[in-house]
């Protein structure tokens, strides 16, 4: 009998190197992809928070320094 299942029993046999190696480097790209994205998305989320506070404190602030900047009550 040979070293490994025959086929015909529905079982393959397993991959050969190039497989193996392709197979890891589609995990490697795909990991540094996932890695990146959740970067990216990561960084969006902080300069968006970071600039909805920033807007909000120069808001606050005009309200209190329109009035003597215009000369209108506000």
């Amino acid at each position: 009998m040979c070293g490994w299942t025959p086929a015909a029993r529905g079982v393959l046999p397993p991959p050969d190197d190039s497989a193996v190696r392709l197979h890891a480097a589609t995990m490697g790209v795909c990991a540094t992809g996932a890695t990146a994205a959740v970067v990216v998305l990561g960084h969006g989320l902080v300069r968006g928070t970071a600039m909805r506070r920033r807007l909000a404190e120069w808001d606050r602030a005009w309200a209190a320094t329109e009035p003597a900047w215009t000369g209108r009550n506000v």
